[in-house]
């Protein structure tokens, strides 16, 4: 069984690292590409699912900004199972104020440093509690390329999309700060789980998923 994950923003597979799943799930990692300039979301997704192979029955999870690129894969694939993990299904499950800045285009302005920025207030708002969890998170911003980072985030904040599909399983966690539990409609929840979850409760989400994607219904 193929199952295809995709990181969230300034994210890359190491945030799945402590995930375990029987030795029948064939683990795989969408690697993201450079935008190009202008680039849609909707494209972007497209150039994406080459990395998918659809001639074999296929699993797609999404994180955080990966749950958003699956809900535009599954506009054009078709997936066995979707399953977003601390993300959005639709663009009126982003918090109020973050639309309004999009509204704005407020983070056209946001300095290269912030973006890249490592601090007490970017570990509170991702749940990070141990130094090992902190010092990923610096080297994946470290490593991530500010120009995707930039179109990733403006693709997040300027996001439309009203309809969510029937097909997507959502795992949410309590204390999201990013994205708040209260607006994401989860199928799954995940008690004080914020989000960063996927890395520091990763036995219940690996529970989670397993039964997922064993589930034939």
């Amino acid at each position: 069984m193929n199952v295809y994950f995709i990181s969230g923003l300034g994210a890359d597979k190491r945030v799945f690292s402590n995930l375990s799943f029987p030795a029948h799930f064939q683990i795989k990692h969408i690697n993201w590409i450079e935008p190009l300039e202008r680039e849609s979301i909707a494209d972007y997704a497209k150039r994406l699912s080459s990395q998918i192979d659809q001639n074999q029955p296929f699993n797609l999870v999404g994180l955080s900004f990966g749950g958003i690129i699956l809900t535009e894969l599954l506009k054009i694939i078709n997936p066995q199972k979707a399953v977003l993990i601390s993300s959005i299904k639709t663009h009126t499950e982003l918090p109020l104020l973050l639309r309004f800045a999009g509204k704005l285009r407020l983070h056209k302005i946001i300095p290269t440093p912030m973006l890249k920025s490592a601090n007490w207030f970017s570990f509170k708002l991702f749940g990070l509690q141990s130094l090992e969890e902190r010092q990923l998170f610096k080297d994946i911003l470290s490593d991530t390329s500010t120009n995707f980072m930039r179109w990733a985030i403006d693709k997040v904040l300027t996001w439309q999309h009203e309809s969510p599909s029937k097909d997507i399983i959502h795992i949410h966690g309590t204390s999201d700060l990013i994205l708040p539990y209260q607006s994401a409609s989860a199928d799954f929840t995940i008690k004080k789980g914020g989000h960063f979850m996927v890395f520091n409760k990763h036995e219940e989400i690996t529970t989670i998923l397993t039964e997922i994607l064993t589930n034939n219904s």
